[in-house]
């Protein structure tokens, strides 16, 4: 994926990006109407509130997530994992696009017991093109291509896998290995090129 792509999210490690954004000749928001319900804290002690999330392109509603949570916070930072921004590269046609990734489960987490697995999750990719053309994709967890695997958000558990999550998740199985199988993998591989050596050694002297 590297080598076909570079991608880039806006709102990385929620350091708080605006919620508006100009792509091109294309204006992108993200606003919400509260739905007048009492206000909550969530797990983390983030002030919550119930409202509509739209999602716009060039001032028209392309995109509307029904009483989701939406944090006391500033730009993409109140929507958390449900909605984020990216801008992906296409190295080989020297193209770049623009996408929103949306989570369209919503979980109202007033304690852990609202938490939605991974497995069980749906999402919503829109990609605009320089060209201001737009394109919606839906899929599962399940189903997600390798380029829609790169583009879930990090949540609870961490980033997402395409084969399995194990490797990223927090702490990761390479993270919790790696001070393990460093000395003894490259003990056993050195090991391999000694007696690889010495056979061809011995045949080469016969």
């Amino acid at each position: 994926m590297d080598h076909k792509y570079k991608i880039t999210e806006l709102n990385e490690m929620y350091e708080g990006a605006p919620a508006t954004y100009q792509f091109g000749t294309t204006s992108i928001e993200t606003y919400h109407i509260p739905k007048g319900k009492p206000l909550f804290k969530d797990p983390w002690a983030n002030l919550v509130t119930i409202a509509d999330v739209y999602i716009t392109i060039d001032g028209g509603t392309t995109e509307v997530l029904k009483d989701f949570p939406v944090r006391s916070e500033e730009g993409l930072n109140q929507y958390n994992h449900y909605v984020s921004y990216w801008l992906i590269y296409e190295k080989k046609k020297k193209e770049e696009s623009f996408a929103f990734m949306l989570q369209t489960k919503r979980e109202i987490m007033r304690s852990m017991e609202g938490f939605i697995p991974n497995e069980e999750q749906d999402y919503r990719m829109i990609t605009i093109s320089e060209k201001g053309k737009v394109k919606t994709e839906d899929f599962t967890y399940d189903s997600k291509s390798k380029l829609q695997t790169k583009l879930i958000p990090s949540m609870k558990q961490g980033a997402a896998g395409y084969y399995t999550d194990e490797w990223a998740a927090y702490p990761s199985i390479f993270t919790l290995l790696y001070p393990f199988f460093f000395p003894i993998g490259t003990f056993i591989i050195g090991i391999i090129i000694i007696l690889i050596s010495f056979i061809l050694f011995i045949k080469n002297r016969k």
